[in-house]
């Protein structure tokens, strides 16, 4: 049995907070509220300096002709009313990643697309994917996908575009956006809007505050019932909300862990370890 050392809640929230970075489901949702730096980010991945962004909203949830809800990290709109959804990944998780990103841009299209809509005029997605690790493993710090024809080489486009980035460093501006999405002290001139809000929300008493204000909502939200009488009763539940927080990259697995041990949930790593795999075997189900 794997024991696990005991620490308050306060502790783990502000370790929590001090080790995020960028690629962090929760400090990258506050980065998406401010349009002039997703602009930057956007316009580095897609190699577009004239891309305008006219609106960013973070964490948006929609409800897909599939009965199956989904939150998305960030939806963008660029002026000429193309629709971007941002998404950050920061481990592998056992995800299908590629079908999730599929699944995303059906449901954006659906959400943004009213009844009697031309085919032709579908509005166009690019879902961004934004990776801790090497998607594919071929050493690239970018992977545009484009449909062709088998046979023959050409390329079609029905208005769905996917790129996957990845923290590879191969001297691009991406590579260097990437550091910065992934290493905490890491920032650049070369991305003046990513760098202020990083910093803000890392060295600034004001951003300190708010985040730590943010992370400790969260997972208060997650956790803090289980003090409540009842706790053994929901017991699964608890452990299935912190395994959820793992698989969509909201925390690790090792602080998942202890806010569980904290809480009186789980008494060892083995346990967690067990009900994570089956919560994403049926997750990808």
């Amino acid at each position: 049995m794997n024991s696990i050392t005991e620490k308050t809640q306060n502790d783990i929230v502000r370790e929590i907070r001090t080790s995020m970075s960028l690629i962090d489901d929760i400090m990258f949702r506050q980065m998406a509220k401010d349009l002039p730096c997703i602009q930057e980010v956007l316009r580095t991945i897609l190699n577009d300096p004239d891309l305008t962004v006219i609106e960013t909203t973070p964490q948006v949830n929609l409800t897909s002709f599939l009965k199956r809800s989904v939150v998305v990290d960030c939806l963008c709109t660029s002026k000429e009313g193309k629709i971007f959804n941002v998404e950050v990944q920061r481990d592998s998780g056992g995800i299908d990643h590629e079908k999730r990103v599929r699944y995303h841009a059906s449901a954006i299209t659906v959400d943004n697309t009213k009844p009697g809509t031309e085919f032709a005029d579908i509005p166009d997605v690019t879902v961004i994917y934004i990776c801790g690790f090497d998607i594919f493993g071929d050493g690239l710090s970018v992977y545009t996908v484009e449909r062709t024809i088998a046979q023959t080489g050409k390329k079609l486009y029905n208005g769905l575009d996917e790129v996957y980035v990845t923290p590879v460093e191969d001297g691009t501006d991406i590579s260097e956006l990437m550091k910065m999405f992934t290493e905490q002290d890491s920032y650049s001139p070369k991305f003046p809007e990513t760098s202020r809000v990083k910093e803000y929300y890392r060295s600034h008493p004001e951003g300190e505050k708010e985040l730590n204000d943010i992370v400790e909502t969260y997972f208060k939200q997650q956790f803090d019932e289980g003090r409540a009488e009842g706790r053994k009763e929901n017991r699964a539940e608890y452990i299935d909300n912190a395994c959820r927080l793992v698989h969509e990259g909201s925390v690790t697995r090792d602080k998942a862990v202890e806010l569980l041990a904290l809480i009186g949930i789980v008494s060892d790593v083995d346990e967690f370890d067990e009900r994570m795999k089956v919560y994403s075997e049926n997750a990808n189900a």
